[in-house]
């Protein structure tokens, strides 16, 4: 419940109590009464119901400086708000030639609204080719079809300078379409090639690639959105990032293409992939409703920032963290990355240290240490962050207090349009251009109001057995829906997409991997089909169920997960090692 739900319902209290009181004693009739009210009265009135709403909703909590701080110790980003996110699309310029990588953490920024540009930074490396896509077709052939995806050289480059050994498609438009096109090409093809054109439309060479060669693209660990610490499990970023922006994972990479000899590739002017599809369902299939893009990567509004200082003079427990130069209204304290003292007449600065590091704790520190409390706005959905600082080490006398923070600009990129998202920063590369093709996302603040933190801390008892249960992976899944959380649309989305999971069940199994035997789990997964989008959605959900399964699993043992559809689709993933430390 927000804050102005709490106090509306002191206020109405109060005044339904004064009808009352003014009913008993007509005397004091002309104060109390809904005609004729003082308006000391009713400043007081609401003076108390502000009071009394902040309290109950302290009360309401349910001790957030023990579960806040328990958070922050294991699992870090739960309680930190998710940025906007949306995805940018480079365009080479006719300079380029040759290949060029853009690397992830890359800094662009979008025109200014508000008279603020917001901060995106690249998640993906991103390679770089002078090629441009020329045309894409579907041709229906009986129970499935071929897709062909045809592509120009640029700027007079040739095909074997350019060294095309691997290549990223990203689909984007309508989302059913682009999640069947993305099934159909890690699932059901059949026959993948690669061909070279010239400028007649003529093939010049034509050979056949192994179906490897078709890789997902998004479960990787330098393919992250959000950033988590190394102690946290990696498994629930995947559910997070799947909730908040499943976007992510609508890309297909073509890699160890062949490099072609160069007396082939000197009349080549195009060239073209052809996807041979089989048992691909044509059922509200439109593939020219999807788009295909080149040299495309999510970005995130995050971004390094200074908070404004803080004058440590022991007058206040706690001291609320802002950003330098922007309002609180277009900015949030994502993460504190260090905390210096500084005070006059003494030499050298002092380091804090977060508590929850244990690193004050060290023999050669001085014990210095801060804590970041996270306090709900009482106007707008986000949270404050406030610094507490100890006392007992500390001389008092006044210090200046310098942090540096991770920030994001909040809901303001909601107000972007589409290709907005295009001014350089001192980062961005000099040999492209780029815009976002999609709109910026909503940023979530943490659901760690009521009993959402509790009910996440009642997970750390699950263990893979007990996630065999669909009410208990269920509850697990919702946890980390930070959309659906604030969002009412969002959380039906949610409850349509958990109500598919019908059963789950696991049998052991005994594996050969490299020679040597692996004992480990078949977990079967019943899915119903109406409850999802499309195929390509149950297979996409699947898949992030696949990869938190493997990470789940105990180290040492194997996890292979299998999945039926109410519609007949069978799906299975291969054996995968499980990451998760018995102690």
């Amino acid at each position: 419940m927000s804050f102005n739900e709490y106090y509306l319902s002191e206020l109405s209290a109060l005044r339904e109590l004064g009808k009352e009181f003014a009913d008993e004693n007509p005397a004091l009739a002309p104060f109390l009464s809904q005609h004729g009210q003082d308006p000391d009265v009713e400043r007081l009135f609401e003076g108390f119901a502000f009071l009394v709403g902040r309290l109950r909703q302290r009360l309401d909590d349910e001790l957030p400086e023990l579960t806040h701080s328990l958070m922050r110790l294991l699992w870090p980003n739960y309680i930190r708000p998710v940025p906007s996110i949306s995805t940018l699309a480079f365009k080479p310029k006719p300079e380029l030639t040759q290949k060029q990588t853009i690397k992830a953490n890359t800094e662009v920024k979008s025109n200014k609204i508000e008279d603020t540009a917001c901060i995106f930074k690249t998640c993906y490396d991103t390679d770089i080719y002078p090629l441009s896509i020329h045309s894409s077709k579907y041709t229906s052939t009986g129970d499935g079809g071929v897709y062909t995806i045809k592509l120009a050289l640029e700027n007079g480059a040739q095909l074997s300078d350019i060294n095309l050994n691997t290549l990223r498609l990203h689909f984007h438009g309508d989302k059913s379409t682009c999640l069947t096109l993305l099934l159909a090409m890690k699932v059901r093809t059949t026959k993948l090639e690669y061909r070279l054109i010239n400028s007649e439309g003529e093939r010049i060479n034509n050979t056949t690639l192994a179906l490897n060669t078709l890789k997902e693209v998004g479960f990787e660990k330098d393919q992250a959105l959000l950033e988590y610490p190394l102690n946290t499990f990696m498994g629930y970023r995947h559910l997070q990032e799947f909730f908040c922006y499943p976007d992510k994972y609508q890309y297909i990479d073509l890699v160890d293409l062949p490099i072609w000899p160069v007396e082939l590739t000197k009349q080549c002017t195009h060239i073209e992939f052809s996807f041979k599809f089989e048992q691909l369902s044509m059922t509200q299939f439109y593939p020219d409703r999807a788009k295909v893009a080149l040299f495309c990567t999510p970005i995130v509004n995050l971004f390094e920032a200074d908070a404004a200082p803080i004058l440590l003079n022991h007058t206040k427990t706690h001291y609320k963290l802002s950003h330098a130069t922007l309002s609180d209204d277009k900015s949030i304290i994502v993460g504190v990355n260090s905390v210096v003292g500084w005070q006059p007449g003494t030499h050298g600065r002092i380091k804090f240290h977060d508590f929850e590091s244990f690193e004050h704790d060290a023999n050669n520190n001085d014990g210095q240490f801060f804590s970041i409390k996270q306090s709900p706005n009482i106007v707008t959905r986000q949270f404050d962050t406030y610094l507490s600082f100890n006392l007992n080490n500390t001389e008092h006398r006044s210090t200046t207090i310098s942090i540096s923070i991770k920030a994001c600009n909040g809901s303001l990129p909601c107000k972007l349009s589409l290709g907005d998202i295009s001014e350089s920063t001192d980062s961005s590369p000099e040999f492209t251009t780029f815009k976002n093709i999609t709109m910026p996302t909503q940023s979530y603040a943490p659901p760690i109001e009521k009993d959402g933190l509790w009910s996440l801390i009642s997970n750390m008892s699950l263990n893979y057995i007990s996630l065999t249960q669909p009410e208990a992976l269920k509850k697990l899944l919702v946890a980390y829906d930070f959309p659906g959380a604030q969002n009412d649309t969002k959380a039906k989305q949610t409850k349509r997409l958990l109500g598919g999971i019908k059963n789950i069940s696991t049998k052991p199994i005994d594996l050969l991997l490299q020679g040597l035997p692996v004992r480990g789990m078949n977990t079967q997964l019943t899915l119903e089909s109406k409850h999802f989008l499309c195929e390509g959605e149950l297979y996409l959900f699947a898949s992030v169920l696949n990869e938190f399964f493997s990470l789940y699993t105990s180290i040492n043992t194997v996890n292979m997960l299998s999945v039926q559809s109410s519609e007949g689709g069978n799906y299975s993933w291969s054996p995968r090692v499980g990451q998760q430390p018995v102690i």
